[in-house]
């Protein structure tokens, strides 16, 4: 193992490098600041069981910050997605049952449990999409509020059914 933490360590650490990149510029700075300053201050560690410990922080620090992007992602197409409902109260219902879910959710640091929580949203975004695109159907189809307002069945209004 000795042998080869060199390599894994600077891959790690490309890695954790190239991930700041798409982090706002304080974030950025910062975590490559702190990332740096953790590899220096290891770097003359010679005993393979910290070298695989320290190494092992530093995948699931990757990890995290993997889950993290995708969460935000995930926000950003969910609020995205909101713009397309047919009205402003859809919309606006799909983004503040959004912003709660991700407020409530914000200290989960489980990874299995982030990645549950994706999968949900996930659903969520196509379950957004599908009422999307099946409300905008409707509402677009002509007579479909005067009809309802009036009460009618669909055959145009004052019309009786056919019995």
């Amino acid at each position: 193992m000795a042998s080869n933490a060199p390599v894994v360590a600077r891959s790690l650490l490309r890695s954790l490098l190239r991930k700041a990149d798409h982090l706002p510029k304080e974030r950025r700075d910062w975590l490559r600041a702190d990332v740096l300053k953790g590899f220096r201050a290891n770097q003359n560690i010679k005993d393979d069981v910290k070298i695989s410990g320290l190494l092992a922080q530093t995948e699931q620090y990757l990890d995290i910050l993997s889950l993290r992007a995708k969460a935000l992602g995930m926000y950003r197409k969910l609020f995205r997605a909101s713009k397309h409902m047919p009205t402003a109260n859809r919309s606006e219902f799909v983004r503040r049952q959004t912003r709660r879910e991700f407020t409530k959710n914000r200290d989960v640091a489980d990874p299995k449990e982030v990645e549950e929580l994706l999968n949900l949203a996930e659903f969520q975004l196509e379950s957004v999409e599908v009422q999307a695109t099946h409300l905008n159907t409707i509402f677009e189809t002509p007579g479909y509020h005067n009809d309802k307002v009036r009460g009618g069945c669909g055959r145009g209004p004052g019309t009786e059914p056919d019995i």
